[in-house]
């Protein structure tokens, strides 16, 4: 009984998949600068870009005018559609610069030699490295779920947008960073990786 439970313990776990890399991958995320400054410009930059379409969408509005029901849901589903596709951009981007040296960094500071005597898979050291730059992306896209909440007082736009937005967006990251990995497998530059992406 105890086998069977390890056994479906470590499916689950996605160890098999992932290796000790994405643990190994997540603690040095979680201690380099450059990912907290990553997360505090995005914050700025999403803040920002929600206070300019909230003012440009309110700023013909009397604080006493009956229209202001109506102007405020239209400035949800406004901000909603702005966030969306600025997430959309900004996590493709960031997928993009920070897988292009996923692979080559390894092959850079010459670790992957003894990364390849080890009985870690190469499966497991792509899928782990791939699968911790996602994480951060999805930390990305959970930062912004606050916002949104906010937004959805106003009205105009149902949760399953807001949802399948941040899915969409998740994919198109998945796909940048996977196209990304690919060519910092064949190159070492990462501004050759970038431009080829």
């Amino acid at each position: 009984m105890t086998d069977r439970l390890a056994s479906v313990a470590s499916v689950v776990s996605m160890e098999w998949l992932t290796g000790p890399i994405f643990n190994k991958e997540l603690r040095v995320a979680s201690r380099r600068r450059r990912n907290y400054a990553l997360r505090f410009g995005y914050l700025a930059m999403l803040t920002i870009v929600v206070v300019i379409v909230w003012i440009s969408t309110m700023k013909h509005i009397n604080p006493g005018d009956p229209r202001i029901i109506y102007r405020m849901s239209q400035a949800g589903m406004t901000i909603t559609a702005t966030v969306a596709w600025f997430q959309f951009l900004a996590i493709q981007l960031i997928a993009v610069v920070a897988t292009s040296t996923s692979i080559s960094e390894e092959v850079y500071r010459g670790t992957i030699n003894s990364l390849m005597t080890t009985p870690i898979t190469s499966l497991q050291i792509v899928m782990g490295k791939m699968l911790s730059k996602l994480w951060q992306m999805l930390i990305l896209i959970a930062i912004s779920m606050p916002m949104l909440a906010i937004v959805q007082v106003f009205g105009g736009v149902p949760w399953e947008y807001v949802i399948s937005s941040s899915c969409i967006t998740l994919t198109a990251g998945l796909l940048a960073a996977s196209g990304t990995m690919f060519y910092s497998v064949l190159f070492r530059r990462a501004w050759v990786t970038i431009l080829l992406t």
